[in-house]
C-alpha cells in the first residue's frame, strides 16, 4: 500500500491507495497511523485516514501531530519538502534541496493492523518535481546512516559541541517518538550544515564515515514503481522487509570493534557448526563472520551478546530466515532449526538444504563463548524472532 500526493486544489492532499493481500482502505479508516522504523521502534504521526468528500485523506487529529511526509524527511535528514508540487523546480533533474522537490509515494507493508491503529513500515520514498522527473529513496539504506550518524557523534572529540547536541537530539526525538523534537532538531541540522543540498551526505562527510551507502545516500535516480494492489499475503511481505534489514550492513564507529571482540568471544568458532576458521599467515581473512542478531536495534547495537560467531555459509542462511535461532529458558540452551516454509522448498527440489538440516538442535555449549555473560542474548533473540 501507499500513501500518495494528490496534486488537484494547489497544496495537495495526502491519502491512502492500494491494497495488501486481504486488507483493503475500508479496513484501515479511523485508525490512527504509527510508523514502525525497525523492530520495536514506533513513531504515533497523530493522523488517522479518514473519509473527507467520499475520498480516503489523511487528517491529523492530535495538536502534536504531524503528516507523515514531513515526520520521514526529518527522519531521514533529507531537506525540506513542500506539498505544493508545481512549485517544485525543474530544469531537467530532480534537485533534492529545500522546497524544491514533493514527497509524491510513501509505499508501505501493513505490519499490524487493530481496531484502533494501522502500524506501516516504510520501504520507499518516491521524490519528484513538477517536470514528473522522480528519484526513489530506499528507506532502510537511509536509515542506516542516520543509525550510523548517531553513533559518530556520540564518540565524536573533535566536531563541534552544537552539531553533536542537535544530532543527538535528533536520536533522542525518535527513540521518545517527540514529533515536535524531531523537526526542531532536523532544522537544526539543515541550517547548521549551511548547505543547500543534501545535509546528511553533509554529515558523514564531517564525521568521515564512508561505505559503499554513502555514495548513494539511499538515493536512487532511477525505479519503478510498485503497483498499488500488492497479492502477496502480510507474511510474505513481511519477510522481504526483515530479510533486506538484515542483509544491510551496519557502519559506523562501533562496526570493527563490534567484529573484533564477536571474534574473540567465539575464539573464530562458528556457533552452529563448531567449525574455527581464524585467519592465518595463509589465509589472512577468517572463515568466520561476526553476525549481529538484532542489526538495527537502537539500543547497544554492538554489544557482544548482540552478535553471534557464523562461517559464511551459516551467516547467509540466517541472515535468508533459512536457519533461525531460538532460546529455551526452562532447559537453558540455545537451539537452531530450519522453518517449515524453507523445509517445503527443500522437499519440492528448489533448493537443497540437506547442510543445514545436519547441524539442526541443541548448539552445544562448547560452541558458546566461554565467558557466559557473553552468551547470546536471550531478549535480542526473542525480538528478533518476533519480526518475522
Amino acid at each position: 500500500m501507499r500513501i500518495v500526493l494528490r496534486t488537484s486544489g494547489g497544496r495537495g492532499e495526502y491519502e491512502m491507495a492500494g491494497s495488501q493481500g486481504t486488507i483493503t482502505l475500508a479496513n484501515v479508516f479511523n485508525r490512527r497511523i504509527i510508523l514502525e522504523l525497525v523492530p520495536g521502534l514506533f513513531i504515533d504521526t497523530g493522523s488517522e485516514l479518514m473519509r473527507k468528500d467520499g475520498k480516503p485523506r489523511i487528517r491529523l487529529v492530535e495538536k502534536w501531530g504531524e503528516h507523515s511526509y514531513l515526520t520521514i524527511a526529518s527522519l531521514l535528514l533529507l531537506p525540506k519538502p513542500i506539498r505544493e508540487l508545481g512549485k517544485t523546480i525543474g530544469g531537467g533533474r530532480l534537485q533534492i534541496r529545500d522546497s524544491t522537490f514533493s514527497i509524491t509515494v510513501i509505499n508501505f507493508a501493513i505490519s499490524k493492523l487493530t481496531n484502533e491503529k494501522i502500524t506501516i513500515r516504510p520501504t520507499e520514498i518516491i521524490l519528484q518535481n513538477y517536470e514528473n522527473i522522480s528519484s526513489k529513496i530506499d528507506f532502510a539504506e537511509r536509515l542506516q546512516l542516520v543509525f550510523s550518524l548517531w553513533d559518530a557523534a556520540k564518540n565524536s572529540l573533535t566536531n563541534g559541541k552544537d552539531i553533536n547536541s542537535f544530532i543527538l537530539d535528533h536520536e533522542q526525538s525518535v527513540l521518545t517518538g517527540n514529533l515536535k523534537v524531531l523537526e526542531k532538531s532536523a532544522y537544526d541540522i539543515r541550517k547548521y550544515t549551511h548547505s543547500e543540498n543534501d545535509p546528511l551526505r553533509q554529515m558523514l562527510h564531517d564525521y568521515g564515515i564512508s561505505g559503499d551507502n554513502t555514495y548513494t545516500m539511499g538515493i536512487h535516480p532511477e525505479f519503478a514503481e510498485v503497483p498499488e494492489d500488492d497479492d502477496r499475503s502480510s507474511d510474505e511481505i513481511k519477510s522481504e522487509i526483515i530479510k533486506k534489514w538484515r542483509l544491510l550492513a551496519v557502519r559506523g564507529a562501533g562496526g570493527e570493534k563490534f567484529r573484533r571482540i564477536v571474534h574473540e568471544a567465539y575464539g573464530s568458532k562458528c556457533i552452529f557448526t563448531g567449525t574455527y576458521l581464524p585467519s592465518t599467515i595463509l589465509n589472512p581473512l577468517p572463515g568466520v563472520d561476526a553476525a549481529h542478531i538484532l542489526p538495527w536495534s537502537i539500543h547497544n547495537i554492538n554489544k557482544v551478546q548482540n552478535g553471534i560467531c557464523l562461517n559464511k555459509l551459516c551467516h547467509w542462511a540466517f541472515d535468508s530466515g533459512i536457519l533461525r535461532m531460538n532460546f529455551d529458558s526452562k532447559s537453558n540452551q540455545y537451539t537452531v532449526n530450519v522453518p517449515d516454509n524453507f523445509i517445503d522448498l527443500h522437499r519440492k527440489n528448489i533448493i537443497d538444504l540437506s547442510y543445514f538440516f545436519k547441524i539442526q538442535g541443541v548448539i552445544p555449549l562448547e560452541n558458546l563463548p566461554f565467558n557466559q555473560n557473553l552468551w547470546p542474548s536471550p531478549e535480542f533473540i526473542n525480538k528478533f524472532n518476533e519480526t518475522w
